[in-house]
C-alpha cells in the first residue's frame, strides 16, 4: 500500500490497527511478517501509542460553549473481553462487576461532567490502556530503538488518569478535578493526585482506617454512627447521605471529606462511601459528580462500539 497523507488515512489506520488486535497474532512484528500491516512496524507502533479517540482542536470552542460552571473529568476503565491470550495486547484483568478474572483489552475512557448543570457527559478520550503484555519501552527492550524512536510504555492506572487530565488542561478545559472509582482512592494515589494539583472524588473502600473525633476506626463505622433515617434525603437520586471531615494517616494532607451514602436496594438500605480530597466541596456536588462513574462507563462503551 502506498503512503497517503496522514490527514486522509488517520481514521482508517487506527481502525485497521484496532482490527489487527482481534487477530490471533502474537505481536506487531509477526503481523508485518505476514504482510498484514499497511505500513512499517514502527509506523504501526506509533498508531498504538496514540489515543483511539481524542477531541480535535477545532472542537474546543464548542466544548467551551457547552461546559458551564465547575467541570470535572469522569475517568474509568472498560474491559473488552477476548477469548485468546495470543491476541496482541491481551492480558488478564479482574472484573469488579463479574467478580472474576477475565482476558481482554483494557480501555481508558474519560468524559467531561458539569454537576448541577447537565446530567449528560461530553466524551473526551478513549484509548487502549497498554498492559504489561503490550509494553514496548526502553526499559523492556535491549535491541536498538524502532524507527523514529517510537515506544509505547506501560503506565500505572493513576498515571493514565493524570495524563488524561493534563491533556484536557493543555487543551484549555479548566477541570477542577477527576471523578473515579475505588481503585484510585488508595493512599498512594491520593497523594499523587494532590501533588498534581487536582481534586479527586470517588468511591472508597469501607476498610480504610480514618481518625474520627480522636478515635481510629474503619470507615464502615460511619454506617453504625449514622443509620439511614438520620441522614439527609436527596430526592433527585433517592439517596440518603451524611458527610464528615476526617483525617487519614499516611496522606500528605490528611483532611478529607467522607460521604456516607444509603441507597435502597429493593426493601433494604445499603451503605457505601465516597471521598473528596477537597473538604470545601459540597455533599450535593459530590453526589452529583459520582453519578458519572456509571454514566462514564456507558459513555465509553458507546464510543468503543
Amino acid at each position: 500500500m502506498s503512503n497517503p497523507t496522514l490527514c486522509s488515512l488517520l481514521p482508517f489506520e487506527r481502525a485497521y490497527v484496532c482490527g489487527l488486535l482481534q487477530l490471533p497474532k502474537p505481536s506487531v512484528l509477526s503481523m508485518a511478517a505476514e504482510g498484514l500491516l499497511p505500513h512499517s512496524p514502527s509506523y504501526t507502533l506509533r498508531q498504538f501509542s496514540q489515543p483511539c479517540l481524542a477531541v480535535p482542536a477545532h472542537f474546543l470552542p464548542r466544548i467551551s460553549a457547552i461546559l458551564k460552571g465547575r467541570v470535572y473529568l469522569s475517568f474509568d476503565f472498560m474491559l473488552q473481553k477476548r477469548s485468546s491470550e495470543c491476541i496482541e495486547g491481551v492480558d488478564q484483568y479482574y472484573s469488579n462487576s463479574q467478580k472474576r478474572i477475565l482476558m481482554g483489552h483494557q480501555y481508558a475512557s474519560s468524559a467531561f461532567l458539569t454537576p448541577y448543570v447537565s446530567h449528560d457527559l461530553l466524551p473526551f478520550q478513549l484509548e487502549l490502556h497498554i498492559s504489561k503484555a503490550l509494553e514496548y519501552s526502553q526499559q523492556t527492550q535491549t535491541q536498538p530503538p524502532p524507527e523514529n524512536g517510537i515506544y509505547y510504555p506501560y503506565l500505572k492506572p493513576i498515571e493514565r488518569l493524570i495524563a488524561h487530565l493534563k491533556h484536557a488542561r493543555d487543551l484549555g478545559v479548566a477541570c477542577v478535578g477527576v471523578v473515579a472509582d475505588a481503585e484510585f482512592t488508595t493512599k498512594e494515589n491520593l497523594n499523587l493526585c494532590r501533588a498534581a494539583n487536582l481534586e479527586l472524588i470517588g468511591r472508597i473502600k469501607k476498610s480504610m482506617v480514618m481518625n474520627y473525633q480522636g478515635e481510629k476506626k474503619q470507615i464502615r463505622h460511619m454506617a453504625e454512627l449514622f443509620p439511614f433515617k438520620s441522614c439527609s434525603h436527596y430526592k433527585t437520586v433517592g439517596w440518603r447521605a451524611r458527610s464528615s471531615i476526617v483525617s487519614i494517616e499516611g496522606l500528605d494532607q490528611p483532611l478529607v471529606k467522607i460521604v456516607l451514602i444509603w441507597r435502597k436496594n429493593r426493601s433494604e438500605w445499603i451503605p457505601f462511601f465516597l471521598l473528596s480530597t477537597n473538604i470545601e466541596t459540597t455533599t450535593g456536588e459530590i453526589i452529583s459528580s459520582t453519578l458519572a462513574i456509571d454514566r462514564g462507563a456507558e459513555c465509553g462503551s458507546s464510543c468503543q462500539n
